[in-house]
């Protein structure tokens, strides 16, 4: 998968998202009422509404845009509004614990 670096974005083209949210609810089952959980607000966020959110930001940490578990879901209000505070905050909610460093 190509990605492309513009200033401190690291661009991920619409067609790569969205086999990357493909592959990522392969592996991740909705609950009974079809519906994910927000990593931000923890409330229910449906198909149509989710996004996938990189716990480790792209821009940061490129080589980690398309590592299934830096993926959470989210609603794509929570994910506009996200600011990423600090790697230690994360860890402190053991958000982390399951993303493989390579």
């Amino acid at each position: 998968m190509t990605k492309r670096k513009t200033g401190r974005h690291t661009i991920i083209n619409p067609t790569q998202m969205k086999n990357l949210k493909a592959k990522w609810k392969s592996h991740n089952k909705p609950d009974a009422d079809n519906n994910y959980v927000c990593w931000i607000c923890k409330q229910p966020v449906s198909d149509d509404k989710m996004t996938l959110d990189h716990v480790m930001p792209v821009h940061d940490w490129p080589e980690y845009a398309f590592e299934l578990s830096n993926l959470r879901p989210a609603h794509a209000w929570c994910n506009g509004e996200r600011e990423f505070d600090t790697l230690k905050m994360l860890r402190g909610r053991k958000i982390l614990k399951n993303i493989r460093i390579k």
